[in-house]
């Protein structure tokens, strides 16, 4: 019986935290957009409105900047929950900006997904498991845990 030594790339293959994570990110994020799906809304959309609901207005950079999304996946995602009445763009003071705002019918679509969001989450966490779960749970959009933030501030 020949056993020869694993390459490197049969230990990075079996054991990279880099694709296990994407891999993971994939499974979570497929949980949230079923749930949602019946809505005609995906996980990533219901986030910025979330956002854009609790800054009231939310300018673009904000908005990429809190949920650590690039400028291109933001606006496709924007365009569709424009075009749905759920988000609208308004002019800022300075006339050069021009930032989102949630309307009634986007607000009514965070309450109506709300159980179907609930739903997702519990399923979420039983993949993750309660570890999985308090460690994501502290994770700023920096990636980050809380302590770490906490730590580096002082």
């Amino acid at each position: 019986m020949s056993s020869e030594a694993p390459t490197e790339a049969d230990i990075i293959a079996g054991h990279c935290l880099a694709s296990r994570t994407r891999a993971l990110n994939r499974v979570i994020t497929g949980i949230y957009n079923d749930a949602l799906r019946s809505f005609g809304i995906s996980g990533s959309q219901l986030d910025i409105l979330v956002m854009a609901a609790k800054l009231d207005q939310a300018a673009p950079s904000d908005l990429c900047r809190a949920l650590t999304l690039d400028p291109s996946t933001l606006s496709r995602n924007t365009k569709r929950l424009r075009a749905k009445g759920w988000l609208e763009t308004v002019t800022a003071a300075d006339g050069r900006s021009h930032p989102f705002t949630i309307t009634k019918k986007g607000r009514a679509m965070i309450e109506r997904a709300f159980p179907a969001w609930r739903g997702a989450q519990e399923k979420a966490r039983g993949v993750l498991g309660r570890e999985g779960t308090v460690f994501l749970s502290g994770l700023t959009p920096s990636g980050k845990t809380d302590g770490e933030t906490a730590a580096a501030a002082g």
